[in-house]
């Protein structure tokens, strides 16, 4: 594969078209399996299940920057035109190193699980069913890591369509599975043991997709002079990679341990519906960091525009779902989980879909540094991100409660994604024309989201039509700033010719 297809934006945009299909069947299953997950396991379960769920996402604390480097390595190596051998002996040596971090996590957060389960204030049946969950949960970190890896070489091929082909019916039984298994055996071990088959299903799909990929694999061996690169380049991105996702989902353990597993539910239950809109960023990163690298590692000259055309897919994608979910927390809640929940929960929903549009965002930026090399840079914003945060949630949290701690949150990414543009900028000086013509719709983008949420509690038929003429002033600036001339025309004929082709096949 040349190394221009890697990189155009056509491959980028097919690329995004299939993580979004990839994402958006299992989000409709979820949103419509929750309300029956929580009915059979209870709130006090459900909100175990969702720490359950957190813990999976905090098992990238123990990836030490291997996966994204592993991704970083590949798209590089295939962008240079290297031997498949060559290829498939980093890749090895990437998944085998992966492979012990994940045992190593599992080991640590097993241990760490059995003792933090003592620390909630739960009846005792339900302390043990805690911690066996929790432990079950445990054997799926090798399986985590592994995934990831596998993800990244498919990812550096940009070959999503298969991925997201076998990615399908196994997210869907991450919700269904679980629920199925609790009208036979009605325990939270249960519904956690679903969740280990799921992702061991994942592994073998994924290692299936990279032999047809990378044939080269199936005879292939460690390359110990792989190793080093990968530790190299991930020696930083070990930083953020424990700090990211240890700042994404530490705010429910700190509210179940300072509140209740009640509170823990009532804040995690809106975060998992918002954070899921976030998905269709992650649709666009995926294709986006491993075209970003080897663009940058080929020195063709498309990184910028690569940069600028994932924000704006970005913008178009994450904003008009958030500020929907914003302006319409306490009646999608309502419709979704009943007017009780709803109460408790719409403050907290409202400042998180605001900050998951940054929080998307703040993504293409981090993609771009970690591509350029220059994940030193990433590591120190995320340490000096989490020293401020922590003080911030657990003020937030003792004053406002959990619609504190979703401010905190919002708060914490609005201050990251300023500090990693900038960081972008120094990162790739030819980027500065491409931030210049994104700043506009940028800045409307905040400004958009502040009113929004002023404007929450409102009437519904004043937010309704609130929410159209929000959105303009953003897709304008987009459009006449994001975009130059040729860009629009090239894109509007694209769109013409797909409807005209649409026009004759009826």
């Amino acid at each position: 594969m040349p190394p221009s297809h890697l990189t155009s934006t056509a491959t980028l945009a097919r690329g995004t078209a299939w993580n979004i299909a990839g994402r958006l069947l299992p989000l409709l299953v979820a949103l419509a399996a929750t309300p029956f997950l929580i009915q059979a396991l209870g709130l006090a379960r459900w909100g175990l299940f969702t720490l359950a769920l957190g813990l999976v996402g905090l098992f990238g604390v123990f990836d030490l920057g291997v996966g994204r480097a592993l991704t970083r390595l590949v798209a590089a190596r295939l962008a240079e035109g290297r031997p498949p051998a060559e290829v498939a002996g980093a890749v090895l040596t990437g998944l085998l190193m992966l492979l012990a971090l994940g045992l190593a996590a599992g080991l640590a957060c097993a241990a760490g699980a059995w003792a933090y389960a003592g620390l909630l204030d739960l009846p005792a049946p339900l302390q043990a069913e805690a911690r066996g969950a929790l432990l079950a949960i445990a054997v799926a970190a090798p399986l985590v890591l592994v995934n990831a890896g596998l993800w990244g070489v498919l990812a550096a091929h940009q070959r999503f369509a298969g991925a997201n082909l076998a990615n399908l019916p196994i997210l869907a039984l991450y919700y269904l599975g679980p629920l199925a298994i609790l009208t036979l055996w009605d325990s939270l071990l249960a519904a956690t043991l679903v969740l280990v088959a799921c992702r061991a299903a994942m592994t073998w799909a994924y290692w299936r997709l990279c032999l047809r990929e990378l044939p080269a694999l199936r005879g292939a061996r460690p390359d110990p002079a792989a190793a080093m690169p990968l530790l190299r380049q991930g020696g930083w991105m070990t930083v953020s990679a424990m700090l990211a996702p240890a700042a994404q989902h530490l705010d429910r353990f700190i509210i179940a341990a300072r509140l209740s597993a009640e509170a823990a539910a009532l804040y995690a239950t809106p975060f998992d519906l918002v954070i899921r809109i976030a998905a269709l960023a992650q649709a666009v990163l995926a294709g986006a960091f491993p075209a970003l690298s080897a663009a940058l590692a080929s020195d063709d000259g498309a990184a910028g525009r690569l940069f600028r055309h994932a924000t704006l897919a970005i913008l178009a994608l994450v904003l008009p779902p958030a500020l929907a979910c914003l302006l319409f927390a306490d009646l999608l809640l309502v419709a979704w989980l009943g007017a009780d929940f709803a109460r408790h929960a719409t403050p907290a929903a409202r400042w998180l879909a605001a900050g998951v549009v940054l929080f998307a965002l703040d993504g293409v930026a981090a993609a771009l540094i970690d591509g350029a090399a220059r994940a030193a840079r990433n590591a120190a914003l995320a340490i000096a991100e989490l020293a401020v945060y922590l003080p911030i949630l657990l003020l937030a949290l003792a004053t406002h409660g959990i619609a504190g701690a979703a401010a905190a949150w919002a708060l914490r990414l609005l201050l990251a994604a300023t500090c990693r543009l900038i960081l972008a900028q120094g990162a790739h000086p030819r980027l500065a024309p491409e931030l210049r013509a994104l700043g506009p719709a940028l800045a409307a983008t905040l400004a958009v989201l502040a009113v929004a949420l002023l404007a929450a509690d409102q009437a519904p038929l004043l937010r309704l039509a609130l929410f159209p003429a929000l959105l303009a002033p953003v897709v304008l600036l987009a459009w006449q700033r994001g975009l130059p001339p040729g860009e629009r025309a090239t894109l509007c004929a694209t769109i013409g010719g797909r409807v005209a082709l649409l026009r004759r096949k009826r």
